[in-house]
């Protein structure tokens, strides 16, 4: 185990620690890991019905090469020059590209996609890295990775209850984000029932996230907040429905996607902020330059289904026309070219033309005669 703890710099300060606190403890605890791998792998196996135990994760290979080469830079820093990473340095290397499930399903099949490098040194000795197309890991060590392990082989069956929503389930629509669209993800964002919202606590605690104790215990029924102070990240669970600017009811369709609530409601919950920011801003547009509106919600935003909510709630009809008009301004601070600037508006105009053709409630034809005199959205709890 690496302690990042003491270094600035990467490859400065470094030092051995042991699960456990010395060299026994820790294999006896990876002897535990082993076994519980085991299970994980028979639990697939049952889920998937397959004909053998395979690899508990990364189990589909796309593409293998047994004769690669893996060279170190000859201007590597100095800093991270450490073990077998000299200057110039070439040794053998296997190389395995798969998906990350552990079933054998179709390519088209969504899934996040990983790299496998074995670097074999002159001495026979080996070093494996893993690499993943996810912009950060699931799992800060063995022991997160294990209980996420378990999760995901349905041991926890919350875990088909939990959706990711906000930047992370945006960056999982899409395959490739223009480069002026890419931002950082500092957070986590998910959904669930208010019938699981216990086991999602559970699950959490369990992976090592802290409780906010007071937050939770006051708004547990609809939120509930997590940190995880190592990486500095804040884990956020809407319950039911979303609640920020306005409220987005988002569990009674969590059974359309694998991963993520979707992407009529996804698109929602940024189109419902009020003070709109540039992650939002750029959310939303990588939404619609890389998803057609439509009227269903095969890979498309259902725009029926944006219609059919905002015309009974005339506060969201408001903001999403607020937010619609602000990424008609903004769309040049995006940078973004000709072509993915047009395709951005055709399809944001193509949405509130449905918008504004859905017949409007009588709530909503009440309200609409108040107008902006009275605020028509909640603010946000600062958490």
């Amino acid at each position: 185990m690496t302690d990042f703890a003491t270094s600035k710099q990467y490859g400065t300060g470094w030092k051995e620690v042991f699960f456990g606190g010395n060299a026994e403890a820790e294999a006896r605890l990876f002897a535990t890991f082993t076994n519980q791998m085991q299970r994980v792998q028979v639990q697939i196996k049952e889920n998937e019905h397959a004909p053998v135990i395979r690899r508990a994760f990364h189990a589909k290979i796309h593409a293998g090469i047994t004769n690669a080469e893996f060279r170190v830079l000859p201007d590597i820093p100095e800093d991270l020059r450490i073990g077998f990473f000299q200057p110039g340095a070439t040794y053998s290397a296997t190389v395995r590209f798969s998906s990350a499930s552990g079933g054998i399903h179709p390519d088209a099949t969504k899934d996040l996609r990983g790299v496998a490098i074995r670097v074999i040194m002159d001495s026979g000795s080996m070093q494996d890295f893993l690499m993943t197309d996810a912009p950060t890991s699931h799992a800060r060590d063995a022991r997160q990775f294990m209980i996420a392990a378990e999760a995901m082989a349905s041991r926890w069956k919350i875990i088909s209850l939990l959706k990711l929503l906000g930047g992370l389930a945006v960056f999982l629509h899409t395959e490739e984000i223009p480069p002026s669209l890419r931002r950082s993800y500092d957070d986590i964002d998910v959904a669930t029932t208010k019938a699981a919202g216990r086991s999602a606590s559970d699950l959490f605690s369990a992976l090592g996230y802290e409780p906010s104790r007071e937050f939770n215990a006051l708004n547990g029924s609809r939120r509930l907040l997590f940190f995880d102070p190592q990486n500095e990240r804040k884990l956020d669970v809407f319950v039911d429905t979303f609640e920020l600017c306005h409220t987005i009811p988002i569990t009674g369709r969590l059974a359309l996607d694998e991963r993520t609530i979707p992407l009529a409601e996804l698109l929602l919950t940024k189109l419902q902020v009020v003070q709109l920011t540039d992650k939002d801003l750029r959310d939303i547009a990588t939404l619609l330059h890389r998803h057609d509106v439509g009227t269903n919600d095969d890979d498309v935003i259902n725009a029926d289904f944006i219609a059919a909510l905002t015309a009974d709630d005339w506060g969201l009809w408001r903001t999403v026309k607020l937010n619609v008009e602000r990424l008609h301004e903004q769309i040049g601070s995006l940078s973004l070219d000709a072509d993915a600037s047009e395709r951005v508006l055709e399809r944001t105009d193509l949405l509130w033309e449905r918008i504004e053709r859905e017949p409007k409630s009588r709530k909503w034809r009440m309200r609409d005669r108040v107008g902006d005199r009275k605020r028509w959205y909640e603010v946000p709890d600062e958490v």
